[in-house]
């Protein structure tokens, strides 16, 4: 259904990934993020503010010893980057809900905006399906934290992994505008 409800309305949280580069810029390598379901609490006052909640999470325990609290939100996707798809050339987003519900999508970048919150959140983002039958449309929203730092020493800097949170809605509605009729109050 191209105007259906939002399929699934998740909370991610992780490391967006950058190598250092000869311009003496951080490039965006992928980012590697748990998904986690917030179905249960869209109409609560917890959903405004999960994602500052899940980000002093990230930042107060090493991402090797990280635990998240399944019976509040239960897990449903990794993220993470794979090699595009359709042109084989580049990296592209991919949310894999197949141990959870036997499904993926792949998306490329439509729409990207910067966080109104501020410099150090990364973009918000509207991707497009390239494979996968999981969501035609992937919206990221209320991101907190995953910038890297200005510059960088090219041969001197290792890669970096910058801790974030930030809400996801998978949905096959074909706009942002008439996603955002439906979840009026909750982005």
């Amino acid at each position: 259904a191209p105007y259906g409800a939002p399929k699934y309305v998740t909370v991610g949280g992780g490391t967006q990934n950058y190598t250092c580069g000869t311009d003496g810029k951080y490039a965006s390598v992928g980012a590697v993020a748990q998904l986690f379901d917030l179905s249960c609490i869209v109409f609560t006052d917890t959903f405004l503010e999960v994602q500052d909640l899940l980000i002093e999470v990230i930042l107060e325990a090493p991402l090797s010893s990280r635990t998240y609290d399944e019976q509040t939100l239960p897990f449903l996707a990794d993220h993470y980057f794979v090699q595009n798809p359709v042109t084989g050339v580049g990296i592209s987003p991919k949310f894999d809900f197949t141990a959870t519900v036997g499904d993926f999508v792949v998306g490329k970048s439509e729409v990207s905006t910067p966080a109104p919150t501020g410099p150090q959140d990364v973009n918000w983002l509207k991707l497009s399906n390239i494979e996968g039958g999981l969501s035609q449309l992937v919206f990221r929203t209320d991101t907190r934290r995953g910038q890297p730092p200005a510059s960088c020493t090219y041969g001197s800097d290792t890669d970096l992994q910058v801790p974030y949170a930030a809400k996801y809605c998978k949905s096959f509605a074909t706009s942002l505008r008439i996603l955002l009729t439906m979840l009026i109050g909750f982005f």
